[in-house]
Formats: C-alpha cells, structure tokens, sequence
C-alpha cells in the first residue's frame, strides 16, 4: 500500500467527514512535485 492509499485510508476511517481526494490525485500531485522538483534545486544544501 502506498503512503497516500494509507493515508487516504486512516483519514477515511477516523475523519470520514473530511473530505479528501483519492489516492490518484495524490499521485498527480506528487508527480508535479517531483517534476517542479527536478527543475531547480530542491534541497538548499544540494
């Protein structure tokens, strides 16, 4: 199981009326994080 499927799954059995996206669309964000990342430095001491 991934972080975000874990994640999505505490928040659904704990916090049911949060409303939170589905695994697929924390995927995409973190694809875009890792693409945004890729373009310039995203640790300061790199």
């Amino acid at each position: 199981m991934s972080l975000a499927a874990f994640a999505h799954d505490l928040v659904g059995r704990y916090a049911p009326d949060v409303d939170v996206p589905p695994p697929s669309v924390l995927d995409q964000v973190r694809r875009n994080a890792q693409r945004r990342s890729a373009l310039g430095p995203a640790d300061p001491t790199g």
